[in-house]
């Protein structure tokens, strides 16, 4: 409640809410409590950004068996005390995390379902061109997904959330294929696989890209996963990319990685 200030009895001010009526001195206390509260709660979510963001420089540069939650408060510029505040331990960290790469990649794929579509092929086009966008396929980021399917396997937390995360990849993709195959693709294929095909595949493009480094091409991952759905949807397809396909190769959708972009140098 916006509040203001009047002249009381002996000349000083006192609180207002907008109707005139004055805030009781409880109220005005509760008040300053809850703005205080806010205050607060806004320094804990920075501090908890900033350590979030040192760990993945850290990931990115050490990998996650060198990576200690001592190197991650000295990247943050605090002190180790205050990380383990706010993370008690390294599998929590990794994966508060992987959740934060997480959210930002699922509110991009969102966004991209939620997009106009002139069919279910170019809608999935869109989906899957996400992943070669340049905020995406970031190395930073993509060391956080490497590194939490290897050290998933001693972690059972992590590794439990990466499954969910992975099997909601494929909720929001199978029904785009079902539509796919239900408009003219080939029945006998099950959408749900392609879908899971599609996790597969940039699951895997993230190890690559992390393996092959200066050999990894985001462009040419991404002609991957349109040849994918080229040759399983022919006529949807070249519906869909109308003369942006050429000889085979797709050409660069609005959004997408261009051909220069390559992984870590």
């Amino acid at each position: 409640m916006a509040k203001r200030r009047s002249r009381g009895r002996n000349g000083g001010e006192r609180a207002q809410t907008e109707s005139g009526a004055p805030i009781r001195r409880g109220a005005k206390e509760a008040l300053g409590r809850a703005n205080g509260a806010a205050r607060d709660e806004s320094l804990k979510d920075r501090r908890r950004r900033q350590i979030i963001d040192a760990t993945i420089d850290a990931i990115h540069r050490r990998g996650i068996g060198e990576t200690r939650l001592a190197d991650v408060a000295r990247a943050a510029g605090v002190s180790y005390g205050v990380v383990s505040f706010y993370f008690r331990s390294k599998d929590a960290l990794l994966l508060e995390t992987m959740n934060h790469v997480a959210h930002e990649y699922e509110a991009a794929l969102r966004a991209a379902v939620a997009q106009p579509a002139e069919s279910a092929m170019a809608r999935l086009l869109t989906v899957v061109d996400v992943n070669f966008t340049r905020r995406v396929a970031e190395p930073r980021k993509t060391a956080v997904w490497v590194a939490a399917w290897a050290h998933g396997t001693i972690a059972p937390t992590v590794r439990r959330r990466m499954c969910e995360l992975q099997d909601d990849y494929v909720r929001l993709t199978e029904p785009i294929c079902r539509r796919l195959v239900a408009d003219g693709g080939d029945r006998s294929v099950d959408p749900r696989e392609i879908a899971a095909a599609l996790c597969a595949l940039m699951s895997g493009f993230d190890v690559e890209m992390h393996l092959r480094r200066q050999g990894y091409s985001v462009a040419a991952a991404r002609r991957t996963c349109h040849a994918l759905l080229a040759a399983l949807f022919p006529r949807e397809y070249a519906a869909a990319t109308g003369r942006q396909h050429r000889a085979g190769r797709p050409a660069a959708r609005p959004g997408s990685a261009m051909a220069s972009t390559r992984g870590p140098q």
